[in-house]
């Protein structure tokens, strides 16, 4: 028998599979964080790719926006040290320099934290929660799929736009940084449900851009909204900064998807009967929504009628109301569908993946979440323990069942012989 411990909120629980049956232990390729993360960041801005130096690029007398689409407080404060630092070398003055904080999107809850965090350490310049419901927007065009590119108004009217983002694996937009960070930090509502309800028309894969027209429309978006600047981290499953890269906004996110892939992607021995995957541990399994990710990357892992049990301590419950909304509203897939077609909104995404899922998979949550809303309202079904689960899961699917375990679902992106990498994309355009 194999003892295996896996990540619960902040502790850990151990699961208990025979020998002969595992699989596989799925581990990420996990790096250390910087050992002096200021140093890190000051590198990345003295060593710009694709560009020179911040300070040696701007004029004086411009407006200056920077969109924060990252929520990781212990990164966000220094970044933002030594963006200020460099336009103040450059002569900007601080009346002139605007932080907007991006909106509430995916699983982000601390947006007001880091609002706070921003306005308190640096009130010398202007700081604006982006709303994208309610912000004043502009039109800056059509994408080349048709979204019209509404942007919050300060940014639009800004002469230099920098985009400071984190990458990592997204099961909606393949990576979040990049141009992500301005659909979340810049973008209007029309424009958000625009570009998302693209999901439905293909499967979307963690960490693979082929076929993702959220991804592509993400692209066009930021082409038509001439970002000058960015700069990106790379964190590891402790929130840790790996690395920081600055400079050109394709440059920084390339090396920073390079770095992710080289952490994050997983080679298997074929797809397994049963998949035992924790969400990683707070704050992974904060809520259900922002689990959720572990099952994404799980279902490529798990045979179809297979088995899924997901370790998620959901102490914060489901996370996300359209999410709870529409889950119970709607008993399949094709209904959330059809209604993203029509209105799509932040949230509903996860709820159209999770149907989609059940219908794919039998999925057993372990949890503090009440049964009403994890089996009545999201339709897993439920264990007190993760052993408990993984019985049951044993029981419906064979004795002999090949078993997977998986201790940062959350993390992982599973590699497939028909995945494209998004640096094998980039290379092909350049």
């Amino acid at each position: 028998m194999v003892e295996i411990w896996l990540p619960y909120g902040k502790t850990e629980v151990s699961v208990r599979v025979r020998d002969e049956d595992l699989l596989a232990i799925v581990q990420l390729n996990e790096r250390p964080g910087s050992v002096d993360p200021r140093a890190e960041i000051e590198r990345a801005f003295g060593y710009p790719l694709a560009s020179k130096r911040l300070s040696e690029i701007v004029d004086s007398d411009e407006t200056f926006v920077i969109v924060l689409g990252m929520n990781e407080p212990t990164v966000i404060l220094p970044i933002l040290e030594f963006v200020l630092k460099e336009l103040r070398n450059a002569g900007v003055k601080d009346e002139n320099v605007t932080v907007l904080v991006g909106s509430n999107f995916w699983a982000s809850n601390n947006r007001e934290q880091v609002f706070s965090l921003v306005t308190e350490n640096y009130k010398e310049v202007k700081t604006v929660l982006h709303d994208h419901l309610r912000s004043d927007t502009v039109l800056l065009g059509q994408s080349c799929s048709g979204t019209a590119v509404y942007m919050n108004k300060i940014f639009a009217e800004s002469k230099f736009k920098l985009l400071l983002g984190e990458v990592s694996a997204n099961c909606l937009t393949a990576y979040t940084g990049g141009p992500e960070t301005l659909l979340q930090g810049a973008a209007g509502i029309q424009t958000v449900r625009q570009c998302c309800s693209k999901i439905v028309a293909t499967d979307s894969r963690v960490g693979v851009i082929e076929q993702n027209p959220v991804f592509d429309d993400m692209r066009g978006i930021a082409e038509l909204a001439k970002v000058d600047y960015a700069v990106n981290v790379v964190l590891n499953s402790k929130r840790q900064l790996v690395a920081a890269f600055a400079g050109a906004p394709d440059d920084v996110f390339l090396q920073g998807i390079k770095l992710t892939e080289e952490m994050c992607k997983v080679h298997t021995d074929g797809k397994a009967d049963v998949a035992v995957i924790s969400a990683g541990g707070a704050p992974y399994d904060t809520n259900l929504y922002r689990a959720y990710r572990a099952i994404h990357t799980g279902l490529d892992l798990v045979k179809k009628d297979g088995a899924l049990v997901l370790l998620a301590e959901c102490a914060g419950g489901f996370g996300n109301r359209t999410f709870y909304e529409w889950m119970r509203r709607f008993r399949e897939s094709k209904e959330i569908e059809n209604e993203i077609k029509r209105n799509f909104e932040i949230g509903a995404e996860v709820a159209y993946f999770l149907s989609r899922a059940l219908e794919y998979s039998r999925i057993y949550l372990v949890s503090v979440m009440p049964d009403y809303y994890a089996n009545g309202v999201f339709r897993m079904r439920t264990a007190r323990t993760v052993n408990a689960a993984l019985q049951l899961a044993i029981r419906a699917v064979g004795r002999d069942s090949k078993i997977l375990v998986v201790p940062h679902g959350s993390n992982i992106i599973p590699v497939l012989p028909s995945a494209v990498g998004m640096s094998n994309i980039f290379k092909s355009e350049k």
